[in-house]
């Protein structure tokens, strides 16, 4: 009895089989390993300086306070790192 449901089991599982349609990566292997290379290519791709993350690598902090946080300059106080991440490379 015992083996006849394993027989069976065995058989589902053949005809169970999850086919990947073309295109279409599965968990691991290189397809993984190429995505994650992609992401990480994307991310340190460099910003323009007039896009929405123009100041990713030189961020606008005026002060770091312990127990509180950066102080962030934003909008037109911004422009002076903007400036300065021109100048040292940082957005295009």
């Amino acid at each position: 009895m015992q083996d006849a449901d394993r027989e069976q089991e065995k058989a589902k599982e053949k005809t169970e089989a999850p086919a990947t349609p073309l295109g279409v990566f599965s968990a691991g292997g290189k397809s993984d390993k190429y995505a994650v290379f992609a992401r990480k290519f994307a991310e340190a791709r460099v910003p323009s300086c007039i896009g929405p993350d123009a100041l990713k690598f030189n961020p606008p902090v005026i002060a770091e306070i312990p127990g509180f946080g950066p102080i962030m300059a934003g909008g037109m106080y911004a422009l002076p790192w903007l400036v300065a991440a021109k100048l040292k490379g940082k957005c295009n």
